[in-house]
């Protein structure tokens, strides 16, 4: 029969039998997390997927990991999947701005808008000073048709972070929703001075300046566009349409020639609308 001394000490041998272990699998899970960030910073996603698997099955609630697999799913174009490790992050800490964040973002390339305004509101709430987040919070309320609320959300963000193009560019584009074409051109003229070699800020100053009717002031701009390389034949059709408002004759017939040209293999009626004006002011 054991004595009491004899089963304190065969238990107190059964707890260290126990503890290395669950030390080995705590520096499993650490080491295939290290390990899957470094394939996830090579380029090499799929075995930085099999390492955040590896890490999640060895520590349960391991919410960096499930973080870290989330934007590797995100990238890969799985974000069904990518979603539910964020919405994981969010269940195991609930204060993660950056969880919250990001299924928000998930859920705007789900179209799901107003789902993603509810996480990117709350991202917003847990940390105002990343930009991100704002900037996709008034994409959800754009998308969802929330657009006073967009435009005051970009007023927001762009006072806090005054020199944020993308910021900027997206305010323009709401305040152009709203009809607001005064206050759009100044968002957009702003970011464009800050950026003026991207096309699509060229190209959104200058649809906000024809709709303005301040023509000639769009035709710099469709033309930088253009010239920068903007790949849309609907360009070239409206910076015809400011010539002929214009009443520069000339130039509009070549531009509707030239973007007859461009357009008739994939849409020969567009094309011949276009000729048909040409020919209307020649």
């Amino acid at each position: 029969m054991q004595t009491a001394s004899s089963l304190k000490l065969l238990a107190f041998l059964a707890l260290l039998s126990v503890v290395p272990i669950q030390s080995a699998s705590a520096d499993a899970a650490e080491g295939h997390y290290r390990a899957g960030l470094e394939h996830k910073r090579s380029g090499d996603l799929d075995e930085a997927l099999k390492d955040f698997n590896k890490a999640i099955a060895n520590r349960k609630g391991f919410a960096a990991a499930h973080l870290s697999r989330g934007h590797v799913f995100r990238t890969q174009g799985n974000y069904k999947q990518a979603l539910r490790d964020y919405e994981r992050v969010i269940e195991l800490e609930p204060k993660s701005a950056e969880g919250y964040g990001m299924a928000g973002a998930t859920l705007l390339h789900l179209k799901e808008y107003e789902l993603a305004a509810k996480k990117l509101e709350q991202a917003v709430r847990l940390d105002p000073e990343e930009v991100t987040h704002a900037s996709n919070l008034g994409a959800a309320y754009r998308q969802s048709g929330r657009i006073d609320d967009a435009v005051a959300t970009y007023r927001k963000a762009s006072k806090r972070f005054p020199n944020n193009v993308e910021l900027l560019n997206n305010l323009g584009v709401a305040l152009r929703n709203q009809r607001k074409y005064k206050e759009a051109v100044v968002a957009l003229e702003k970011a464009v001075k800050l950026k003026p070699n991207d096309a699509n800020l060229q190209l959104n100053l200058a649809i906000t300046l024809r709709s303005a009717k301040l023509y000639e002031q769009a035709v710099t701009h469709y033309d930088k566009a253009i010239a920068l390389g903007i790949d849309r034949p609907a360009a070239i059709f409206d910076l015809a349409v400011c010539y002929e408002k214009l009443e520069q004759n000339e130039q509009a017939v070549r531009t509707y020639q030239r973007f007859a040209k461009a357009i008739r293999k994939s849409d020969p009626d567009a094309a011949k609308e276009a000729e048909k004006r040409a020919k209307s002011l020649e």
